[in-house]
Protein backbone atom coordinates (compact mmCIF):
# COMPACT_ATOMS: atom_id res chain seq x y z
CA UNK A 1 0.00 0.00 0.00
CA UNK A 2 1.98 2.85 -1.61
CA UNK A 3 1.26 6.96 -0.63
CA UNK A 4 2.08 10.18 -2.59
CA UNK A 5 1.67 13.49 -2.39
CA UNK A 6 -0.51 15.01 -5.37
CA UNK A 7 -0.92 19.12 -5.23
CA UNK A 8 -0.19 19.22 -1.38
CA UNK A 9 -2.74 16.22 -0.83
CA UNK A 10 -1.14 12.84 0.27
CA UNK A 11 -3.54 9.77 -0.60
CA UNK A 12 -3.75 5.89 0.34
CA UNK A 13 -5.90 3.13 -0.92
CA UNK A 14 -7.08 1.03 2.58
CA UNK A 15 -9.10 -1.85 2.79
CA UNK A 16 -11.65 -1.89 0.19
CA UNK A 17 -9.60 0.35 -2.39
CA UNK A 18 -11.10 3.91 -1.38
CA UNK A 19 -9.06 6.72 -2.38
CA UNK A 20 -8.80 8.64 0.66
CA UNK A 21 -7.24 12.26 0.76
CA UNK A 22 -5.37 13.50 3.81
CA UNK A 23 -4.37 17.23 3.76
CA UNK A 24 -0.24 17.81 3.79
CA UNK A 25 -1.21 20.90 5.93
CA UNK A 26 -3.82 21.45 8.64
CA UNK A 27 -6.01 23.53 7.18
CA UNK A 28 -8.96 20.85 7.24
CA UNK A 29 -8.61 20.02 10.83
CA UNK A 30 -6.89 22.03 13.75
CA UNK A 31 -3.82 20.62 16.28
CA UNK A 32 -6.31 20.24 18.63
CA UNK A 33 -8.30 17.96 16.96
CA UNK A 34 -5.40 16.07 14.78
CA UNK A 35 -3.78 15.64 18.32
CA UNK A 36 -7.15 14.15 19.79
CA UNK A 37 -7.21 11.88 16.77
CA UNK A 38 -3.81 10.38 17.27
CA UNK A 39 -4.57 10.01 20.85
CA UNK A 40 -7.44 7.98 19.97
CA UNK A 41 -5.47 5.74 17.85
CA UNK A 42 -2.50 5.08 20.22
CA UNK A 43 -4.47 4.55 23.49
CA UNK A 44 -7.39 2.39 21.39
CA UNK A 45 -5.10 0.02 19.34
CA UNK A 46 -3.94 -2.74 21.01
CA UNK A 47 -6.10 -2.44 24.23
CA UNK A 48 -7.55 -5.84 25.90
CA UNK A 49 -9.95 -4.41 27.75
CA UNK A 50 -13.00 -3.73 26.85
CA UNK A 51 -14.48 -1.84 29.78
CA UNK A 52 -11.01 0.66 29.39
CA UNK A 53 -10.93 0.22 25.69
CA UNK A 54 -15.07 1.95 26.12
CA UNK A 55 -14.05 4.71 28.96
CA UNK A 56 -11.20 5.80 26.73
CA UNK A 57 -13.40 6.23 23.68
CA UNK A 58 -16.13 8.01 26.20
CA UNK A 59 -13.05 10.33 26.72
CA UNK A 60 -12.30 11.40 23.44
CA UNK A 61 -16.14 11.42 22.08
CA UNK A 62 -19.21 12.35 23.71
CA UNK A 63 -21.31 9.03 23.99
CA UNK A 64 -24.64 9.67 23.02
CA UNK A 65 -26.48 6.61 22.64
CA UNK A 66 -25.34 2.98 24.78
CA UNK A 67 -27.50 0.20 24.64
CA UNK A 68 -29.05 -1.65 27.29
CA UNK A 69 -27.58 -4.47 28.60
CA UNK A 70 -29.02 -7.87 26.92
CA UNK A 71 -30.58 -8.94 30.57
CA UNK A 72 -32.42 -5.43 30.44
CA UNK A 73 -34.20 -5.84 26.82
CA UNK A 74 -37.87 -7.65 26.22
CA UNK A 75 -37.68 -11.41 25.75
CA UNK A 76 -40.64 -11.58 23.40
CA UNK A 77 -38.55 -12.60 19.78
CA UNK A 78 -35.09 -13.01 18.98
CA UNK A 79 -33.89 -9.19 18.47
CA UNK A 80 -32.46 -9.64 22.02
CA UNK A 81 -29.82 -11.19 20.52
CA UNK A 82 -28.73 -8.88 18.01
CA UNK A 83 -25.81 -6.70 18.05
CA UNK A 84 -26.71 -2.92 18.96
CA UNK A 85 -24.27 0.07 18.42
CA UNK A 86 -22.63 2.49 21.05
CA UNK A 87 -23.06 5.77 18.62
CA UNK A 88 -20.53 8.59 19.29
CA UNK A 89 -19.97 12.01 18.62
CA UNK A 90 -16.95 14.66 18.57
CA UNK A 91 -17.44 16.87 22.04
CA UNK A 92 -16.21 19.53 19.57
CA UNK A 93 -16.51 21.68 17.23
CA UNK A 94 -13.48 23.46 15.23
CA UNK A 95 -15.54 26.75 14.35
CA UNK A 96 -18.23 27.33 11.66
CA UNK A 97 -19.44 24.50 9.24
CA UNK A 98 -17.39 24.08 5.91
CA UNK A 99 -19.49 26.04 3.53
CA UNK A 100 -20.49 24.08 0.54
CA UNK A 101 -20.14 24.59 -3.55
CA UNK A 102 -22.62 26.98 -4.36
CA UNK A 103 -23.67 24.38 -7.06
CA UNK A 104 -24.38 21.75 -4.76
CA UNK A 105 -25.72 24.28 -1.88
CA UNK A 106 -28.30 25.86 -4.67
CA UNK A 107 -28.98 22.32 -5.83
CA UNK A 108 -29.58 21.27 -1.73
CA UNK A 109 -32.16 24.41 -2.13
CA UNK A 110 -34.23 23.80 -5.15
CA UNK A 111 -35.19 20.25 -3.93
CA UNK A 112 -35.66 21.46 -0.29
CA UNK A 113 -33.06 19.31 1.20
CA UNK A 114 -32.08 19.58 5.24
CA UNK A 115 -28.82 21.23 5.87
CA UNK A 116 -25.85 19.67 6.92
CA UNK A 117 -26.03 19.61 10.63
CA UNK A 118 -30.22 18.06 10.70
CA UNK A 119 -28.64 15.21 8.43
CA UNK A 120 -25.42 14.92 11.36
CA UNK A 121 -28.73 14.64 13.52
CA UNK A 122 -30.88 12.31 11.68
CA UNK A 123 -28.05 10.10 10.67
CA UNK A 124 -27.56 9.79 14.69
CA UNK A 125 -31.11 8.97 15.17
CA UNK A 126 -30.11 6.16 12.41
CA UNK A 127 -27.71 4.60 14.15
CA UNK A 128 -29.38 4.47 17.73
CA UNK A 129 -31.69 1.46 16.13
CA UNK A 130 -30.06 -0.64 14.31
CA UNK A 131 -29.20 -4.31 14.89
CA UNK A 132 -26.89 -6.57 13.10
CA UNK A 133 -26.79 -10.52 13.28
CA UNK A 134 -23.36 -10.71 13.99
CA UNK A 135 -21.12 -8.19 16.53
CA UNK A 136 -17.93 -6.31 15.34
CA UNK A 137 -19.89 -3.92 13.52
CA UNK A 138 -18.40 0.18 12.64
CA UNK A 139 -21.24 2.69 11.11
CA UNK A 140 -20.06 5.94 9.89
CA UNK A 141 -21.44 8.89 7.88
CA UNK A 142 -19.70 10.24 4.93
CA UNK A 143 -20.67 13.59 4.78
CA UNK A 144 -20.10 16.30 1.78
CA UNK A 145 -18.02 19.60 2.36
CA UNK A 146 -15.76 21.72 0.02
CA UNK A 147 -12.19 22.36 0.68
CA UNK A 148 -10.22 24.93 -1.55
CA UNK A 149 -13.32 24.83 -4.27
CA UNK A 150 -13.26 20.50 -4.31
CA UNK A 151 -16.37 18.83 -3.53
CA UNK A 152 -15.50 15.96 -0.91
CA UNK A 153 -16.13 13.84 1.45
CA UNK A 154 -15.64 13.43 4.85
CA UNK A 155 -16.19 11.39 8.58
CA UNK A 156 -15.08 14.90 10.43
CA UNK A 157 -17.76 16.03 13.37
CA UNK A 158 -20.12 13.04 11.67
CA UNK A 159 -21.74 10.30 13.91
CA UNK A 160 -20.33 6.45 14.29
CA UNK A 161 -21.25 3.87 15.80
CA UNK A 162 -18.99 0.19 16.91
CA UNK A 163 -21.00 -2.33 19.21
CA UNK A 164 -17.80 -3.45 20.89
CA UNK A 165 -14.30 -2.66 20.97
CA UNK A 166 -12.62 -3.97 17.96
CA UNK A 167 -8.97 -2.87 17.15
CA UNK A 168 -9.14 -3.03 13.45
CA UNK A 169 -12.70 -0.68 13.43
CA UNK A 170 -11.00 1.26 15.99
CA UNK A 171 -7.90 1.61 13.62
CA UNK A 172 -10.05 2.58 10.55
CA UNK A 173 -11.95 4.71 12.17
CA UNK A 174 -9.13 6.79 13.23
CA UNK A 175 -7.75 6.53 9.71
CA UNK A 176 -11.34 7.66 8.25
CA UNK A 177 -11.38 10.62 10.55
CA UNK A 178 -8.08 11.96 9.20
CA UNK A 179 -8.63 11.40 5.59
CA UNK A 180 -11.44 12.79 2.96
CA UNK A 181 -12.67 11.61 -0.69
CA UNK A 182 -12.25 13.69 -3.38
CA UNK A 183 -15.49 12.61 -5.12
CA UNK A 184 -14.26 14.56 -8.72
CA UNK A 185 -11.77 12.09 -9.48
CA UNK A 186 -12.40 10.69 -12.98
CA UNK A 187 -11.32 7.29 -12.99
CA UNK A 188 -13.36 4.77 -11.28
CA UNK A 189 -11.51 2.84 -9.83
CA UNK A 190 -9.37 5.79 -8.51
CA UNK A 191 -12.69 7.12 -7.10
CA UNK A 192 -13.31 4.17 -5.19
CA UNK A 193 -15.73 2.71 -3.46
CA UNK A 194 -17.31 5.38 -1.75
CA UNK A 195 -16.31 7.90 -4.16
CA UNK A 196 -18.45 6.03 -6.73
CA UNK A 197 -21.08 5.17 -4.53
CA UNK A 198 -21.50 9.13 -4.08
CA UNK A 199 -21.09 9.95 -7.26
CA UNK A 200 -23.03 7.04 -9.15
CA UNK A 201 -26.38 6.97 -6.20
CA UNK A 202 -26.03 3.32 -6.33
CA UNK A 203 -24.59 0.64 -3.26
CA UNK A 204 -22.13 -1.47 -3.43
CA UNK A 205 -20.45 -3.87 -0.62
CA UNK A 206 -18.27 -7.09 -0.43
CA UNK A 207 -19.01 -10.14 1.68
CA UNK A 208 -15.17 -10.95 1.69
CA UNK A 209 -12.08 -8.36 0.92
CA UNK A 210 -9.32 -10.79 2.56
CA UNK A 211 -8.09 -10.32 -0.99
CA UNK A 212 -6.89 -6.92 -0.44
CA UNK A 213 -5.19 -5.06 1.91
CA UNK A 214 -6.45 -6.10 5.32
CA UNK A 215 -4.33 -4.38 7.83
CA UNK A 216 -7.21 -3.71 10.06
CA UNK A 217 -8.79 -6.88 10.26
CA UNK A 218 -11.97 -5.69 7.65
CA UNK A 219 -13.85 -8.64 6.48
CA UNK A 220 -16.85 -7.21 4.55
CA UNK A 221 -18.41 -3.84 4.14
CA UNK A 222 -21.49 -2.19 2.60
CA UNK A 223 -21.89 1.72 1.16
CA UNK A 224 -24.94 2.72 0.92
CA UNK A 225 -25.86 6.57 -0.73
CA UNK A 226 -28.31 8.14 1.37
CA UNK A 227 -31.25 10.96 0.06
CA UNK A 228 -33.78 12.59 1.44
CA UNK A 229 -37.23 11.35 0.52
CA UNK A 230 -38.25 14.38 -1.69
CA UNK A 231 -34.96 14.47 -3.38
CA UNK A 232 -32.37 12.30 -5.32
CA UNK A 233 -30.04 14.73 -4.37
CA UNK A 234 -27.37 12.25 -2.14
CA UNK A 235 -26.31 14.04 0.89
CA UNK A 236 -23.61 11.50 1.99
CA UNK A 237 -22.56 7.83 2.07
CA UNK A 238 -23.49 5.53 5.83
CA UNK A 239 -20.18 3.01 5.90
CA UNK A 240 -20.82 -0.05 7.23
CA UNK A 241 -17.95 -2.53 8.09
CA UNK A 242 -17.62 -5.53 10.15
CA UNK A 243 -14.94 -7.87 10.86
CA UNK A 244 -16.95 -11.00 11.16
CA UNK A 245 -18.08 -13.05 8.20
CA UNK A 246 -21.82 -12.56 7.62
CA UNK A 247 -23.12 -14.70 4.64
CA UNK A 248 -25.48 -11.24 3.05
CA UNK A 249 -26.28 -8.36 4.25
CA UNK A 250 -29.76 -8.21 3.16
CA UNK A 251 -31.03 -8.28 6.90
CA UNK A 252 -28.71 -5.25 7.82
CA UNK A 253 -30.11 -3.34 4.67
CA UNK A 254 -33.43 -3.71 5.73
CA UNK A 255 -32.72 -2.82 9.21
CA UNK A 256 -30.94 0.02 8.10
CA UNK A 257 -33.86 1.09 5.46
CA UNK A 258 -36.66 0.97 7.97
CA UNK A 259 -34.16 3.11 10.03
CA UNK A 260 -33.92 5.60 7.15
CA UNK A 261 -37.56 5.92 6.45
CA UNK A 262 -37.99 6.89 9.88
CA UNK A 263 -35.96 9.88 9.50
CA UNK A 264 -37.71 11.11 6.01
CA UNK A 265 -34.05 9.61 4.44
CA UNK A 266 -33.76 6.45 1.92
CA UNK A 267 -31.09 4.56 0.00
CA UNK A 268 -31.77 1.93 -3.23
CA UNK A 269 -32.93 -1.48 -1.77
CA UNK A 270 -29.46 -3.24 -2.61
CA UNK A 271 -30.93 -6.93 -2.63
CA UNK A 272 -34.07 -6.60 -3.73
CA UNK A 273 -32.96 -4.83 -7.46
CA UNK A 274 -31.40 -7.36 -9.62
CA UNK A 275 -29.35 -4.99 -11.45
CA UNK A 276 -26.91 -5.54 -8.78
CA UNK A 277 -24.47 -8.30 -8.56
CA UNK A 278 -23.35 -10.47 -5.99
CA UNK A 279 -19.89 -9.21 -5.91
CA UNK A 280 -21.24 -5.95 -4.51
CA UNK A 281 -20.38 -3.75 -7.89
CA UNK A 282 -22.92 -2.66 -9.65
CA UNK A 283 -23.40 -4.21 -13.51
CA UNK A 284 -22.22 -1.43 -15.71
Amino acid sequence: MGSEVVSGWSFFEPVHQLVLYTPGTRDFQSKSKMSREDEVSSDLVGGSNQSGVWDTLKSKYRCVHEPLPAAATPHDDDRRYLSSLRVFEDREVDGPETPLLPSFSNLMADQNISGPHTIKEKITSVLKVLKFRVPRVLAQFWSPTTIRKRLLLTTVDQPFGLDVADEGLLSYRSKSEKSIIDVKVEHRDRLGSLGRVYKQKLPEWSLDVHGQDTSDNIHGYINLPVFESCSDCCVGVLEILTSSHYDDFAFEVQQVSKALKSQNLMSPNAFGDPSFSVSGVPIS
